[in-house]
């Protein structure tokens, strides 16, 4: 059961979170791996979601890159993914209505994504939500990445609140460590990974869609 007086805020991720978009990215992962590293990504591999660009692609080849290669890498990776995606964006089932359901007991939510700025407005364009997230932490408001506690202590701290006192939807190991180590207490979301992966990282439940907070 939700206990709508047991919190004041919710802090989204995006991927996976909001839409069920990680084939796409997966999808874009592959192709430009394959052809600027020549490296075949195992299907399904978890490292590819809940991190910055430069941590993943660093993580795989185990190598350093620097700036400006992991700056290339992912402005192609990223506008590959968005071409791939084009016109297929679609929300989880239930988000609109628990937005509004937020809206009703009066919440604050902001975004908590790995995403730039580009990708998070194609995102919120597709599915008509660029006026219900006004406020944002994307890869370019933080140092540190997830899993680290940082974006998710900034989106805390953007609504004026303690991450103790917020709700965090995840779906990816990262993202849940992250948002645990924050202080939040966290609902996965099991878009691309089994609900018993989510709680062993520190999600308190797991839920397939919003409809399962709004009908309980």
């Amino acid at each position: 059961m939700l206990l709508w007086d047991s919190f004041d805020a919710v802090l989204f991720d995006m991927d996976g979170t909001l839409t069920n978009n990680a084939h796409f990215h997966e999808q874009a992962w592959e192709k430009v791996l394959q052809e600027r590293y020549q490296y075949q990504l195992i299907a399904n591999d978890p490292r590819v979601h809940g991190g910055k660009t430069k941590f993943i692609v660093e993580s795989l080849l185990e190598r350093t890159l620097s700036d400006a290669e992991a700056t290339e890498f992912h402005n192609y990776k990223e506008a590959t993914y968005r071409k791939i995606a084009q016109g297929q964006i679609q929300a989880i089932p239930g988000l609109n209505e628990y937005l509004k359901a937020l809206e009703q007991h009066q919440k604050k939510w902001a975004l908590v994504t790995s995403a730039d700025a580009i990708n998070t407005q194609f995102v919120l364009t597709a599915l008509g939500l660029e006026q219900r997230f006004m406020v944002k932490v994307m890869a370019e408001d933080v140092q540190h990445g997830k899993p680290h506690p940082e974006p998710f202590l900034l989106g805390a701290n953007k609504l004026g609140i303690t991450a103790q006192h917020c709700i965090a939807h995840e779906d990816s190991v990262a993202g849940i460590h992250s948002a645990r180590d924050a202080g939040c207490q966290v609902i996965g979301m099991s878009s691309n990974q089994p609900a018993s992966t989510l709680l062993t990282a520190g999600a308190t439940r797991v839920i397939s869609n919003y409809w399962e907070l709004l009908t309980e």
